[in-house]
């Protein structure tokens, strides 16, 4: 019996389940998740019944898909909310790509709890108050029989340089350039050898013009030169903990993304990083922080005013564009 329900669309599949995966390791426990989007079928309506029925935690994933439903009523992920709400379920918005709930969510369920899958703060706080409504404590996860899906399932299409000596593995790129999200799993196999994926290589996904979102796992330390660029509609970018440095042009020409929180240990973000996303209005730079190059985020017009965690001027003095104001504080 599986305690937390997981509800998605479809479309956020290659999204949701690597944070479902991530839920699943940091607690030893099961989630229910529908492998193929409630959607599909109606006639799952019954197992869908008794896992809400069987479930004390309903995790709604909520995504800008959920703000284009016109037809509630037919809708099956409001099937589910409504279900649980009847239930009197714990309903948790996981809200995977920032955008607002729309006026049905906002009246209805408003003042349930709302995470930010985007910041590491807010899901790792998420993960501690599942320990607690679950009474699970702070140990090492238990095994559960395998039910937590290898990152290989989502990775088809992703190339790969191996490096036999480190058993590391840098991400090269994208078969194609027409994927919507993209997931990059921690750790891949080669003729029978595990490595851990560390980068993400220059190019790698430059120009993917469809895409908008992208799941980088807690392996990787550095995403290389002009990684994204030109990706102009990508909006979602799940940062790892353990990214130290950005590459030139990694993000340059992204002009969907709206709001960046740069992870906490990040050290480098060098020069036209994140240069010409206009539509950039807010910007979060950790303490780590120890250069930011020029240009870094020049075209930014929307950025009105930026934070620098340091009092040293030689940090991001060309950074910004003109329009935005920088303030210094320790």
């Amino acid at each position: 019996m599986a305690r937390i329900f997981i509800s998605y669309k479809r479309a956020d599949k290659n999204i949701v389940f690597p944070i479902k995966d991530k839920i699943e390791k940091a607690l030893g426990e099961r989630c229910w998740i529908d492998l193929d989007g409630i959607e599909s079928d109606a006639q799952f309506v019954s197992v869908i019944i008794k896992a809400i029925n069987q479930a004390s935690i309903f995790l709604f994933m909520y995504s800008h898909h959920h703000s284009e439903i016109t037809d509630f009523d037919n809708d099956w992920t409001v099937r589910e909310i409504n279900f649980a709400q009847k239930k009197q379920k714990r309903i948790v918005f996981v809200n995977i790509d920032r955008t607002p709930l729309s006026d049905y969510f906002e009246i209805l369920f408003g003042l349930k709890q709302q995470v930010d899958a985007l910041s590491h703060e807010s899901f790792n706080r998420l993960l501690e108050d599942l320990k607690i409504w679950l009474s699970i404590e702070n140990s090492e996860p238990k095994n559960i029989n395998n039910s937590i899906r290898e990152a290989t399932s989502y990775t088809e299409g992703l190339n790969y340089v191996y490096d036999f000596n480190r058993r590391e593995a840098t991400v090269k790129g994208i078969y194609g350039g027409t994927w919507e999200s993209v997931s990059i799993p921690p750790f891949v196999e080669k003729d029978g050898a595990k490595f851990k994926v560390v980068k993400i290589e220059e190019w790698a996904f430059a120009k993917c013009r469809l895409l908008t979102s992208v799941y980088i796992p807690d392996t990787v330390e550095e995403i290389g030169n002009y990684a994204f660029e030109d990706c102009d509609k990508l909006t979602s970018i799940f940062w790892p903990n353990t990214l130290r440095e950005i590459g030139a042009e990694a993000f340059k020409n992204c002009s969907s993304l709206r709001s960046v929180t740069l992870p906490s240990q990040l050290k480098r973000l060098e020069r036209h990083a994140f240069m010409n996303c206009q539509n950039l209005s807010s910007i979060t730079i950790p303490q780590s922080i120890l250069f930011i190059g020029i240009g870094a985020f020049w075209g930014c017009f929307a950025l009105k005013s930026a934070t620098i965690p340091t009092t040293d001027p030689n940090i991001g003095i060309t950074a910004f564009d003109r329009t935005c104001k920088v303030i210094r504080k320790k």
